[in-house]
């Protein structure tokens, strides 16, 4: 769990947009006072489908935003100026739907950091992109999905999920430095450096990764379910344990426990060094729960 006592006495004003929604949420868990303000109208991602039934607001929307204080901009009101003035740190998401804007001047004692597709500068530094196009930009979608048929995107902002985990290093680097700064975060450039796409490897490699169906390596990635399909791989460290555990404890209630998850040790488990038939004596229980 995150020390929720971390950052406390850190003041976070966030005008960011969805992109970088988790950034604040993160933030805030680590102890930081995070003042969310949405523009005038509200946030457009509290309207995002699915809708919490008993709110009417997105759950994407309260996931992201929990632990933040909520304000509506509104020009003429002063406490605008005294959140400027008072924030250690400042979110943006330049050019993004449902994020505002400030010029550095009005908080000249703060770390800013700018969120945008492609960078600030550069050739495609005035391009705009969702999630998907920034997922395609890494070469994450050249890999991912089936060799025979068109590429896939998984279900969730998986490029702004990594580019507001980056972002949070970023401050944290940013407030260690002791100086007000301004930090240039290219979430296309995020997604590249968490590995998620095979091009990220092209310049030692030579390889621009492929797609590969269900399995990754010798294990099966993808688990087809009763309402579609999840991905959990198979793969071992000691930072995975609490992972197998779970599963162990859940094929258990289900009677589909078998020797091949009780009597192995997780700590250690590593499925490139076991031979095929002990793999599918693995994978066969936990595909069935």
């Amino acid at each position: 769990d995150l020390d929720s006592r971390l950052l406390q006495g850190l003041t976070v004003l966030d005008l960011a947009g969805e992109p970088l929604a988790m950034t604040g949420r993160i933030l805030a868990d680590m102890g930081a006072e995070v003042v969310k303000l949405e523009p005038s109208g509200g946030d457009p991602l509290r309207l995002a489908v699915p809708l919490d039934e008993r709110s009417g607001v997105s759950l994407r929307f309260l996931a992201w935003n929990a632990g933040k204080t909520s304000i509506e901009y509104d020009p003429s009101d002063t406490r605008v100026d005294a959140l400027l003035r008072g924030a250690d740190v400042i979110i943006e998401t330049p050019g993004c739907p449902g994020s505002l804007e400030f010029p550095l001047s009005r908080a000249p004692q703060a770390v800013w950091l700018k969120a945008t597709p492609f960078g600030l500068d550069g050739p495609r530094g005035n391009w705009r992109a969702s999630d998907l196009g920034i997922m395609a930009a890494s070469g994450n979608l050249y890999a991912t999905g089936f060799p025979d048929r068109a590429p896939l995107r998984c279900s969730e902002q998986a490029a702004y999920a990594h580019a507001s985990a980056e972002g949070v290093f970023a401050i944290l680097t940013a407030l260690a430095s002791g100086r007000p700064q301004v930090i240039d975060l290219s979430m296309q450039e995020a997604v590249m450096s968490a590995n998620m796409g095979g091009a990220g490897q092209f310049p030692k490699t030579g390889n621009r990764g492929q797609r590969q169906g269900a399995s990754l390596g010798k294990t099966r990635e993808i688990w087809p379910c009763k309402d579609g399909f999840v991905s959990f791989g198979l793969r071992g460290g000691p930072s995975r344990m609490r992972n197998f555990e779970i599963l162990r404890q859940q094929l258990a209630q289900e009677n589909l426990l078998t020797p091949a998850w009780l009597e192995r040790d997780w700590a250690n488990f590593n499925p490139r060094t076991l031979d095929n038939e002990e793999l599918r004596a693995i994978e066969e229980p936990l595909a069935a729960y």
